[in-house]
C-alpha cells in the first residue's frame, strides 16, 4: 500500500465520525456552538424532512427552520421546569434577523428568553421574563397568531420568519401545535404577522 492510501484509510474513521456528529440535533448554551445532543427520551416528535423539495406557487411550505430541533429539544430536556416553548427563526439568502426562543411555564409565572445574534450560532444572551412583561408584550401577539395562516409568497432571497409553538403533555411528550411562516415583502404585508415579529423582538 502507497504512503498515500495509508493516510487516506488512517483518516477515513474521523471522516465518518465527523459526519454522523453534524448531522445530530442541537442544543445551545451561552457563549458556545452549536453541539451534538442526543434527542430528548421524552419527546416524540414526528421526524421532519431534511432536505427542500421544489414546491409549486400554491403549494404549501413543510420544511420547519433549522432551528426547530434547538427548541424541541430544549423543551424535551426540561421536564418539570417549562411546559411550554414559542420561538421566532428565521432565515434569508444574504442575512438572518437572529433568533429567539422563549421557554415558558405560565402556570407558574415563568418565563425566560434565549436570544442569538444575527447570523450566530450561539446563544449570545438570555435572561428571565417577568410574567407582566409576557402578558402585555407577547401574550396578544401569540392569542393572534392562533388564527393567521403562511405568508410566503415565493421571494428570491427574501428574509422568512418561522413562528413554532409548541407544548409537553402529561405523559411528556413535545408536541407542535402552531407553525407558521412568514414572509413579507413590499407587495405582500400583513399587519398582523408583522405584529407578531414585532412582539418577539421587544423581548431582545
Amino acid at each position: 500500500m502507497s504512503l498515500v492510501n495509508k493516510n487516506i484509510s488512517k483518516s477515513l474513521p474521523w471522516l465518518v465520525t465527523a459526519v454522523v456528529m453534524n448531522a445530530c440535533g442541537c442544543v445551545l448554551t451561552q457563549g458556545q456552538t452549536l453541539k451534538a445532543e442526543p434527542e430528548p427520551g421524552t419527546q416524540a416528535a414526528v421526524q421532519e424532512p431534511t432536505q427542500t423539495k421544489a414546491r409549486g406557487l400554491n403549494q404549501p411550505e413543510t420544511i420547519p427552520s433549522p432551528w426547530h430541533k434547538l427548541l424541541v429539544a430544549r423543551l424535551g430536556n426540561a421536564p418539570g421546569q417549562f411546559t411550554e416553548a414559542w420561538g421566532l427563526f428565521s432565515s434569508g439568502g444574504w442575512a438572518d434577523a437572529g433568533q429567539l426562543l422563549v421557554m415558558g411555564n405560565p402556570g407558574k409565572g415563568q418565563f425566560h428568553v434565549y436570544v442569538i445574534k444575527p447570523g450566530a450560532n450561539e446563544i449570545s444572551s438570555d435572561r428571565q421574563v417577568s410574567a407582566e412583561e409576557f402578558k402585555r408584550t407577547l401574550a396578544p401577539a401569540l392569542k393572534s397568531a392562533e388564527d393567521l395562516s403562511d405568508l410566503a409568497p415565493v421571494a428570491f432571497d427574501a428574509l422568512t420568519f418561522y413562528y413554532e409553538h409548541a407544548s409537553v403533555t402529561a405523559d411528556g411528550k413535545v408536541v407542535t401545535g402552531k407553525r407558521l411562516i412568514i414572509r413579507s415583502t413590499a407587495k405582500i404585508k400583513s399587519p398582523a404577522h408583522e405584529a407578531l415579529v414585532t412582539a418577539f423582538q421587544k423581548l431582545r
